[in-house]
């Protein structure tokens, strides 16, 4: 009967301590050089993707577009009832692009972030499900590749440099 109580308990509270992680507002915080067109789809992925992994992601105005972290944001973030900002960062760097996820509390503090590199804009839909991966279960980036997801980088092929050569021993 105590088991039977027990689980009856479990199955009731279960989903109210999934759902206490609070709720999450996302941002493109920065994206220089991106094309606009790109921006809307690289939000709408990493609004997905934390879904996925059990983020209680809120909409609120003025969030579709790239907007600073600054007081204005804390805001928009208190006005949506949400205590967590998952800020998505797109940086060219020559021809590649670094993609930079972080997570802030309300105040704008620094609580985790994660970094990759990829050959350029579309590979995010490689890059945004491993960064939230490494956040959410807070794994090191290098452990969420799996086959499908390595970058460009990731996959080169091993190289031996020229005029190298081993010795049979």
């Amino acid at each position: 009967m105590k088991k039977v109580l027990v689980l009856m308990v479990l199955v009731v509270c279960l989903p109210v301590i999934a759902n206490a992680k609070g709720r999450a507002v996302v941002v493109v915080a920065e994206a220089p050089g991106i094309p606009q067109e790109s921006i809307p789809t690289a939000r709408t992925l990493l609004v997905n993707e934390l879904r996925r992994h059990g983020v209680a992601v809120v909409t609120a105005e003025g969030l579709g577009e790239v907007r600073p972290v600054d007081g204005t944001l804390m805001s928009i973030t208190r006005d949506a009832g949400a205590d967590t900002i998952y800020a998505l960062r797109l940086l060219p760097l020559g021809k590649k692009l670094v993609v930079d996820l972080e997570v802030l509390d309300g105040s704008l503090v620094l609580i985790q972030g994660s970094r990759l590199t990829a050959a350029g804009i579309e590979e995010l839909d490689l890059i945004i499900p491993r960064l939230v991966s490494a956040l959410t279960t807070e794994k090191p980036i290098e452990e969420t590749a799996r086959i499908d997801t390595v970058t460009a980088k990731e996959g080169k092929k091993w190289e031996k440099r020229q005029g190298e050569f081993f010795w049979g021993l």
